[in-house]
């Protein structure tokens, strides 16, 4: 075993009593995530906030061959970069769904004011079925969202 070779290279993978290795139970396998050491764990970080491998491996003090044992061979590592996936997709999402509170709260108050420019928005976003319904020109400006009413596919020789 040569020096950036460790203990918790091995896979945290269970053999059972017929000598075939099996997946361990969620719970052996959060206990493995705790056993990792603080270069693996900072590894995982820097891996999931986008740090190149061979960077990561740098910035750790280890080989970047080391580090693919981490990711391919060591589950506990691989489970631990998978959880903290996970964890800032989740984070995402949340902030998202902030955002479209904010803009919705935007859209409220410009509405509530009586702003005819956004209300004629509203009107023209993409899924907000009207029927044959025309809309007015807007008062005011362009407020063109480059989506076209039904009226505007109508041939002018066409009756309405």
């Amino acid at each position: 075993m040569n020096q950036d070779e460790t203990a918790d290279d091995r896979s945290v993978a269970a053999t059972n009593p017929e000598g075939v290795e099996s997946p361990r139970r969620p719970t052996e396998i959060a206990i493995s995530i705790e056993a990792l050491d603080d270069r693996q764990a900072r590894a995982a970080e820097l891996l999931v906030g986008g740090m190149p491998p061979g960077q990561v491996a740098g910035t750790i003090g280890i080989s970047r061959e080391q580090l693919w044992r981490w990711r391919t061979k060591n589950a506990a590592f691989k489970e631990h970069v998978h959880r903290l996936r996970m964890e800032l997709h989740a984070a995402r999402v949340e902030r998202m769904w902030t955002l479209v509170d904010k803009a919705i709260g935007v859209v409220d108050e410009a509405l509530g004011e009586g702003d005819p420019v956004v209300a004629m928005q509203v009107l023209k976003l993409p899924g907000l079925h009207l029927g044959d319904a025309e809309l007015p020109e807007p008062l005011y400006g362009s407020t063109s969202t480059g989506i076209e009413s039904s009226a505007d596919h109508r041939s002018e020789d066409a009756p309405a």
